[in-house]
């Protein structure tokens, strides 16, 4: 996920699996981040994640970035788009990240 997302300025939304063994994930940067930080934010939220396996749902909110997957759409893909240049409607919002900078949460359901 974190090549995805970096490849295409610092977003990623997408699922793998089928009918009931799907998983849906969504990855992303602050812009304040560079390339190289956005990455290694990401890899660095998705080996947090890993110790929520196998729940059906995790997030991730670090300090420069945002890793959740669930086995459910939690996003809708009309408004999200992984397209440059899209808005991008995320269930979070700024004023939630700007709170959230000096340390990592991590939520496990």
């Amino acid at each position: 996920m974190s090549y995805r997302a970096v490849s295409n300025n610092g977003f990623w939304r997408g699922s793998v699996g089928s009918g009931n063994s799907t998983v849906y994930a969504i990855g992303q940067c602050w812009e304040t981040l560079n390339m190289s930080s956005c990455k290694t934010c990401l890899d660095t939220a998705a080996s947090k994640i890993d110790s929520c396996l196998p729940s059906f749902q995790a997030r991730v909110l670090s300090s420069g970035c945002y890793l959740r997957y669930a086995d459910y759409q939690f996003y809708d893909s009309s408004t999200a788009s992984t397209s440059s240049g899209d808005t991008i409607v995320l269930e979070i919002g700024n004023s939630l990240i700007k709170y959230i900078m000096a340390f990592s949460l991590s939520c496990c359901v």
